[in-house]
């Protein structure tokens, strides 16, 4: 027990028992030679009884789990993983990651349980979402009244992964009609005949309060009805039509716990969209409308727009004439999106829109096809025809800026035609596919489809840039709330992007380095995920200890975003506090050995610092800080970065530098 209390310096215990949630630092045979307050109480037993247990002795039940072999590969292999998992014993989830430390392997758990049923219910909301669109679309195509109920009922038991579903309706004082049933799992309760039949007062209470009811089985007057039929739970919600009570969705279940508040929402929904089909033709026609019309742009939906292109491309082939199809994107519409809101980004796809009406020909189909994506169908049009048109609509796009806020947009297209791709069912994909090369190539472009370019829009190459992305993105989120842990540093992270991108764009840098460059930025601080609160929010200066932990963060940042982002990339987020004079860190590099990016970031990172209010000190304007820059060249920045800097300052690029950015 000794050897494994004693194998850690003091400093070092210190310094583990820093760290945020539970940590245990494990020997080659997996025995504990430290562990947290929190990895203590996890296992609910004092750390001095684990000290020299092995870690499988305290979880026997990870034993073969991915646990096991993922600590395996990171000891084995001497690497860092990160990897999910879930703890069935105490339903939780935790992030787990592995890294190896001198002789020993640090092993972290993070408590992600909230983000994964976060995660759940999104999935929940769109499960809700598309049982509503597919009822709404039976609605708009007017499908028979019996279809219709029934589908409904099918929906809302699907929905509620509960047993059996009906539709009634109320045909007098106790008088009900069964109109539609679950076809899976048809409801014992009430047969549908389609004749009238009296309720033996079931449903005296709705009728009575107008809001939904819950049946259970130890009900006085009903369970035991439920209970002959092998119910244990009934829901009954009303369905009113034009203010008036009209009839029920019912619900039945084998569990006891199957309904709840939200629940019970849910169906309130679904009996509301029901009310709606049930009204008069007006409604079916505005639903036949809203059906097929987005309601922001005002343009034909993705619905139409693909049920048109097979009807388009079939005709095509069947006379043999020509069919081009162009898909527009704009490009960093997310940013303004973001920056101003989503009312704000509505109104510029509406105009968007607008703009693109007025290239679209007669007998052509212009649709917004989701997000900031709109297309183009042009029967009888060859590429060579469309491509002028296509590119005059995407300059009328960043021609003049959207809305209130002046919001500048430029606008990619990819074009395809049907001789091209071959056969109809891949058009799109081809048009697509250009354009995703449109925007890797540098966004503002009109790309044509060659097969040439088919290997670079490959399912493979598009599945690996995709999941980059993804991971990636919730890097920055993560980046952006460290940063709004402290509300002096809210959006250091952006600002400091957007300084890299102008200063490396005055460094004579090409446009995909510099987009490369703002990527790493905007992640550059995200290592701080790994510092403790109480140093990173202190409102002092820091304790020569204190900035020795704060100094980790540049390479615990790289270790972070590598695999994700290029190694170039990396290299930047590491050296973004390296120094020409040598004292920088994490690596202590000379003049010759900074990167041109990591030096941009520096300086740019530094300027921020600078110019907006901290707890410790006052801000400099804006010319004191350039000044300041400037007279530290050779010692913190390169002269390079600082010649970049003053050039931007000189030429008014910085004026609005030191004004708050909205949230």
């Amino acid at each position: 027990m000794e050897r494994w209390a004693t194998t850690l310096r003091s400093n070092e215990s210190e310094l583990l028992a820093r760290f945020p949630g539970p940590i245990y630092l494990v020997d080659e045979e997996w025995r504990l030679a430290f562990i947290s307050e929190e990895g203590a109480a996890l296992l609910r037993r004092p750390a001095d009884e684990l000290i020299g247990r092995t870690m499988w002795e305290s979880y026997p039940d990870l034993r073969g789990t991915i646990v096991e072999r993922e600590l395996t590969r990171a000891r084995d292999e001497q690497i860092p993983v990160q990897f999910e998992n879930r703890y069935e014993p105490l339903d939780t989830w935790f992030a787990v990651s592995a890294t190896p430390f001198q002789h020993w392997l640090l092993v972290a758990f993070h408590d992600i349980t909230v983000q994964k049923r976060a995660e759940a219910r999104s999935a929940e909301l769109a499960a809700e979402q598309a049982a509503m669109a597919r009822i709404s679309a039976a609605v708009a195509r007017r499908s028979p009244p019996h279809r219709l109920f029934a589908q409904v009922a099918d929906e809302a038991a699907r929905l509620q992964g509960v047993d059996g579903g009906s539709v009634v309706q109320f045909t007098g004082a106790d008088r009900v009609r069964v109109v539609g049933v679950s076809t899976r799992h048809p409801s014992p309760l009430l047969v549908v005949t389609g004749d009238q039949v009296d309720d033996e007062g079931i449903f005296d209470e709705l009728r009575a309060t107008g809001e939904p009811v819950l049946v259970r089985a130890d009900d006085k007057e009903h369970g035991a009805r439920l209970r002959a039929a092998g119910r244990v739970a009934w829901l009954q919600v009303p369905i009113y039509v034009e203010g008036k009570l009209w009839g029920a969705l019912g619900l039945t279940s084998l569990r006891a716990d199957a309904f709840d508040e939200a629940s019970i929402g849910r169906q309130r929904d679904l009996a509301e969209l029901l009310s709606v089909a049930i009204g008069n033709a007006d409604a079916h026609e505005r639903l036949a409308r809203m059906a097929a019309t987005d309601p922001v742009s005002g343009l034909a939906n993705h619905r139409v727009f693909h049920a048109r292109l097979r009807e388009e491309a079939a005709d095509a082939s069947r006379r043999s004439r020509p069919l081009t199809l162009a898909v527009f994107d704009l490009d960093r519409f997310r940013d303004a999106n973001d920056l101003h809101g989503h009312l704000a980004g509505d109104a510029i796809l509406a105009e968007v829109g607008e703009r693109l009406t007025e290239f679209a020909a007669p007998g052509q189909l212009l649709a917004r096809i989701g997000g900031d994506e709109f297309a183009l169908i042009m029967p009888g049009w060859t590429p060579s025809i469309a491509r002028p048109v296509v590119e005059r609509a995407c300059a009328a796009i960043g021609a003049s800026p959207f809305g209130e806020h002046r919001t500048a947009l430029t606008a990619s297209a990819g074009l395809a035609d049907l001789a091209s791709a071959g056969h109809g069912e891949l058009l799109f994909a081809c048009a697509d596919g250009a354009l995703y090369w449109a925007k890797l190539n540098g966004r503002d472009l009109v790309c044509t489809f060659e097969p040439s370019i088919v290997h670079e829009l490959s399912p493979t190459d598009r599945a690996e840039t995709l999941l980059r992305r993804k991971t990636l993105a919730g890097i920055t989120a993560l980046a952006r709330a460290i940063d709004a842990k402290d509300p002096t540093t809210s959006r250091h992270s952006e600002r400091v992007a957007r300084l890299v991108e102008q200063l490396a764009r005055a460094c004579g840098w090409e446009e995909r380095r510099i987009r490369l460059l703002k990527e790493a930025a905007l992640v550059h601080d995200v290592g701080k995920i790994g510092i403790p609160d109480a140093i990173l929010l202190q409102t002092g200066r820091l304790t020569a200890e204190q900035y020795e932990v704060i100094k980790r963060h540049a390479a615990l940042g790289a270790d972070i975003v590598d695999g994700v982002l290029l190694p170039e990339q990396v290299q930047w987020v590491r050296s973004h506090h390296e120094r020409p004079d040598g004292r920088g860190y994490p690596d202590g590099l000379g003049a010759a050995e900074i990167s041109s990016g990591g030096a941009l970031m520096s300086i740019a990172d530094t300027l921020d610092v600078m110019t907006v209010s901290r707890p410790y000190s006052r801000p400099l304007p804006l010319d004191q800080a350039v000044a300041e820059c400037e007279r530290l060249v050779g010692a913190q920045f390169m002269p390079e970065a600082a010649i970049a800097l003053r050039t931007l300052y000189r030429a008014g690029a910085l004026e609005d530098w030191d004004v708050p950015q909205p949230d």
